[in-house]
């Protein structure tokens, strides 16, 4: 991914987002005042020429300060939210980018990018859910390296599922037989990394199997409880399909489902996130 930025806009298309969330979401965007949120005030441009190709997707920036455009061909849109505040050690900032890290590939320090890019927050991708089993690869590396960065005033958010994960149909919510077994390895992947932020990336065959996103958001209202009664704020995001001109059918299902079964997404600024 280059280091040089191109700017994309979305223009009328932001306004059909802005509607969907508003609908799906129960978020009254038009009136921020009502919900303590910002105001939509911009487009943010973002780095192109990642691994998804030449399509617009979108992501909806926490206090709806701004949306990110940028190019592919399985768009996301990436719906989360920040709680007032966060048990973990580190404190994220309003706004931060946070690149996603292969944990697969094995080439990147964490901290060792900290300190020459000043970059301290990341996304790592993705967690397989083979067996309702969640891992990543070299995950006791992964762990130190955490630790080692949240040391130094960073973080990480960890992502769920992903292309290769979805398309074989190894997430946890296709996996375990039951919500409260997910559940039990979405926290148990939190404790390890020690972290407060969680995303989902829901595409392939799970964009279309109703119950395995029935099932994830069965799991993620339970993680969400058990959160709050250790006294602690999680965040957790999706990342589902859209365009420029807004949602596609598929990611609005998506969310349709989830709050169907007890679960809505977060909305947050903390999350602007580039495929790396």
């Amino acid at each position: 991914m280059g280091a040089e930025q191109q700017g994309v806009g979305v223009g009328q298309g932001v306004q059909e987002l802005v509607a969907a969330a508003d609908g799906l979401l129960g978020v009254d965007v038009d009136a921020p005042d009502q919900v303590g949120v910002g105001q939509l005030h911009g487009v943010v441009d973002a780095v192109a020429g990642d691994q998804c190709g030449a399509v617009g997707a979108v992501q909806f920036d926490g206090d709806l300060a701004g949306c990110v455009a940028r190019g592919g061909d399985e768009p996301d849109f990436a719906v989360t939210t920040a709680p007032a505040a966060h048990a973990a050690t580190t404190a994220w900032p309003a706004r931060v980018f946070a690149p996603y890290v292969d944990t697969g590939l094995g080439n990147t320090t964490l901290t060792t990018v900290a300190a020459d890019y000043g970059t301290k927050y990341f996304t790592l991708a993705f967690v397989d859910g083979s067996g309702c089993q969640w891992s990543v690869p070299n995950e006791s590396g992964w762990q130190s390296q955490v630790a080692s960065l949240q040391a130094e005033g960073g973080d990480v958010s960890l992502s769920f599922g992903g292309y290769t994960t979805n398309t074989d149909n190894t997430d946890l919510g296709a996996t375990c037989s039951s919500a409260g077994a997910m559940a039990t390895q979405v926290e148990a992947a939190a404790t390890a990394l020690g972290i407060t932020h969680l995303d989902f990336d829901i595409e392939s065959n799970e964009l279309g199997n109703t119950a395995d996103v029935a099932l994830t958001a069965q799991a993620l209202a339970q993680v969400r409880s058990w959160a709050a009664a250790k006294g602690e704020d999680l965040t957790i995001s999706y990342t589902i399909p859209a365009l420029p001109t807004g949602l596609t059918s598929q990611g609005t299902s998506v969310l349709s489902t989830s709050v169907a079964n007890g679960f809505t997404p977060d909305i947050d600024d903390r999350s602007e996130r580039q495929p790396g």
